[in-house]
């Protein structure tokens, strides 16, 4: 689940509200959770934001997309947005990045990971129907969660399924669990790219529910409780359920006082979870930006009067990467990386190849991602990261470049942060050799290939 423990976030301010993004996992809300309780001293991750024990924050309801996201973040309607930056199926996520391009007055204070699972789940009102058929005259609120109780209860739910709904991304995960249930002659609809299967198969299960069922609730004196009587008329007790393979979180979200539990199934609010176990299933791992808003700088101006220039800013000796290096170590695991923003396309842009020698020359690990939704300028963001002082020097003169306005690039760093990911696609930038020492080498081999045949002659 949430990681919380390995990486150090900036002063997060001093709280408020924490704004959201509800990505396709639903692990946006983890890390929203972990920062709330982290300021409780629920355990949450250490920081400076986790001693501000007089004030909490607060979750907001989730947001659509990362604009919206970042827009409540602005608008003082949170103090605290989480956006997704890169999953391990999907890459870095372009429109968490597009926004990061367009918004302004923001800084980025971390990175945060969150991990789930895929599990098995059937609507609850399916669940319950078949239940009351079993007991149509006097059928009591809570049968539910006694039937879904225990592993003879899942495999009793699990044989009933007819049909099983994922998304691509479920069914690349969960291939291996996916055959068996195939072989077990359920049906497997694919669904999507960006369906909500969430929503999509419930509204699904509640049009095949029974239209002649009638239920009337009345207070039991005998039991100190609500009772409700139902009534079904219909006579297809048999009909097979449909189940739908979704993120644990998001088949939870919002029960705050869950405790998973891989050996029983779980009731909640609109799904009964009968597999949490799924054979070969892939894990889920998502990387969240945490961002603030950016607070007005009320230092001296640089040298001489002079606003201070963006490398040395970023870059510098007393820049922000080098404040980042000094606060976490420098160790093999934990790293500073850079998301510096270039325009490859326009009038008058220089070719980027000139940036991306100046990183392989220096050894920078870097990973480019192409806005191809952006024609016009056809921005690039790179992920730089920097491991050591050598590489902050590097990054110094990759950004001294990138400013220069003669090259039309119009370079933007979008943020600075801690991280302990493994940087996807990108070895170590490989060093190229003088051209002093390939004529040396070529020299050598010529003076050889003389010597060789003078032998050969004599």
């Amino acid at each position: 689940m949430a990681d919380g423990s390995s990486i150090k976030t900036q002063s997060l301010g001093t709280g408020g509200f924490i704004a959201y993004q509800d990505e396709e996992h639903g692990l946006g809300f983890q890390i929203a959770s972990e920062l709330a309780n982290g300021t409780r001293g629920g355990g949450g991750p250490a920081g400076d934001h986790g001693k501000q024990s007089a004030f909490s924050y607060r979750l907001t309801s989730p947001r659509r997309t990362t604009a919206d996201t970042l827009a409540a973040l602005i608008s003082n309607d949170a103090e605290l947005a989480i956006v997704p930056l890169q999953n391990d199926r999907a890459g870095y996520d372009k429109k968490t990045l597009a926004t990061l391009i367009d918004f302004q007055d923001y800084e980025v204070v971390g990175e945060k990971m969150a991990s789930d699972q895929y599990v098995l789940a059937v609507p609850s009102a399916m669940v319950e129907e078949q239940a009351e058929s079993a007991f149509p005259s006097a059928y009591r609120a809570g049968s539910v969660g006694t039937l879904a109780n225990g592993r003879a209860a899942q495999t009793a739910i699990r044989r009933r399924i007819g049909t099983i709904y994922a998304t691509p991304d479920a069914l690349d995960r969960c291939g291996a669990a996916v055959d068996g249930f195939r072989a077990q002659g359920i049906e497997i609809s694919r669904l999507p790219e960006h369906s909500n299967p969430y929503r999509d198969v419930l509204n699904e299960a509640y049009s095949l529910l029974d239209p002649e069922r009638t239920i009337q609730t009345s207070f039991s004196e005998q039991h100190n409780s609500l009772k409700r009587t139902s009534e079904i008329k219909g006579k297809n007790y048999g009909k097979p359920l449909v189940g739908v393979l979704l993120p644990l979180d998001v088949v939870l979200l919002g029960d705050r006082n869950y405790h998973a539990d891989a050996k029983d199934a779980n009731l909640s609010a609109d799904y009964v979870v009968v597999d949490q176990g799924l054979v070969g299933g892939r894990g889920i791992e998502t990387h969240f930006l945490v961002i603030k808003r950016k607070q007005p700088r009320t230092g001296k101006p640089g040298k001489n009067g002079k606003s201070e220039a963006p490398a040395d800013k970023i870059a510098g000796d007393d820049g922000i990467v080098a404040g980042l290096m000094t606060r976490i170590g420098f160790n093999t695991s934990k790293h500073v990386r850079v998301l510096l923003k270039v325009d490859t396309r326009g009038q008058g842009v220089a070719d980027t190849a000139e940036l991306t020698e100046v990183m392989n020359r220096g050894g920078l690990r870097h990973t480019p991602i192409v806005l191809n939704d952006r024609p016009d300028t056809l921005p690039t963001v790179f992920e730089i990261a920097v491991h050591s002082d050598a590489d902050r020097k590097n990054l110094h003169r990759v950004l001294t470049k990138a400013s220069n306005p003669a090259k039309g690039w119009h370079a933007r760093v979008l943020g600075c942060y801690a991280s302990d990911r493994v940087m996807p696609d990108a070895p170590v930038a490989a060093r190229t050799m003088p051209a002093a020492v390939w004529v040396f080498l070529a020299g050598g081999f010529a003076m050889v290939g003389a010597i060789a045949t003078y032998l050969l002659m004599s």
